[in-house]
């Protein structure tokens, strides 16, 4: 759903290329991001191949289930270039905001050991909650997978981001990813595991599912490139309770400044504690409250990466 905004974008920047890349890269060092790896699973940066898949195989543009690729290509469109993410334990910067990418030591995610549940007291002013405990980007399957250190994902199941904390900030970690690693109709075999965990209940799915005309094989899922939506600029709590978080989640475009064009775009999703994680709630009219353009952010709260 992001992929038309952030191409906007692009163009108003001047980065668009046809013939080319975009490529930012900057060395912080690992030490950063390697705190909380279980380095018995892990992935030095020697044993990737010259290509970026550890295995030897080929690279694909989809990230397909038990890929060990670090590198995903877009042959169609030439826009993203994702090789400074390739090398795991290293930092580089998204493609958008420039903002710190921690490519994880292992494959699927470097993941906190635990995660803070409780902190309810905080419903009592919605408004003043904020993420807390230390924020990444990580590049895994071909998209950036936000991971706090406090508040979860604690994994991925079969791509699919699972295990927050049951936590006001567990809930907008979940809803950031719905709206950024796990957004809908990506094509590769991880978003059509997304789909059917996240976006089952949505108008959107139901729609897509009854046009669907053919069956979607591996040979289909392997060839389609997922968006690489950057993580969301600023979120804000609208209404929380233990079962029900209402989070809204924004992008920020200052080049639309100089245009008529609102500068932001907001997105909105009721979040349900169920069967023991974070589940959104996307039926009925709920997409009525995504990608909703506005003119200030009266409320929200800046996320800051590291």
């Amino acid at each position: 759903m992001k992929q038309k905004t952030l191409i906007s974008i692009l163009a108003v920047l001047g980065l668009l290329v046809v013939s080319g890349s975009i490529a930012f890269f900057v060395g912080r060092g690992s030490d950063a991001g390697s705190a909380r790896v279980d380095s018995s699973s892990a992935v030095s940066s020697e044993s990737i191949a010259a290509d970026g898949n550890p295995s030897g195989g080929e690279n694909y543009p989809g990230a397909m289930l038990g890929n060990t690729q670090r590198t995903w290509p877009d042959p169609l469109m030439e826009i993203f270039d994702d090789t400074p993410h390739m090398a795991p334990g290293t930092y580089s910067v998204d493609w958008v905001w420039q903002r710190p990418v921690w490519t994880p030591v292992n494959h699927d995610g470097d993941f906190p050991s635990s995660t803070s549940d409780g902190g309810w007291d905080q419903c009592k002013d919605p408004g003043a909650i904020s993420l807390t405990g230390k924020t990444q980007q990580q590049y895994v399957n071909a998209r950036y997978l936000i991971v706090n250190d406090e508040s979860g994902p604690s994994r991925l199941e079969r791509g699919v981001p699972r295990g927050y904390a049951h936590s006001p900030q567990g809930a907008i970690v979940a809803a950031m990813n719905l709206m950024g690693y796990a957004d809908f109709n990506q094509g590769d075999e991880v978003g059509e595991e997304a789909d059917k965990a996240l976006w089952s209940t949505s108008a959107q799915y139901k729609k897509r599912e009854e046009r669907r005309k053919i069956e979607i094989t591996d040979d289909i899922m392997r060839y389609e490139r997922a968006d690489m939506v950057p993580g969301q600029g600023f979120i804000k709590v609208l209404r929380c309770t233990e079962d029900i978080v209402v989070v809204e989640t924004a992008y920020e475009y200052p080049e639309h400044a100089s245009t008529s064009e609102p500068p932001f775009v907001v997105d909105r999703v009721a979040m349900a504690w169920r069967d023991g994680d974070w589940q959104p709630e996307v039926g009925g009219n709920a997409e009525d409250f995504f990608e909703m353009e506005r003119t200030e952010l009266d409320g929200f709260t800046e996320v800051t990466y590291s």
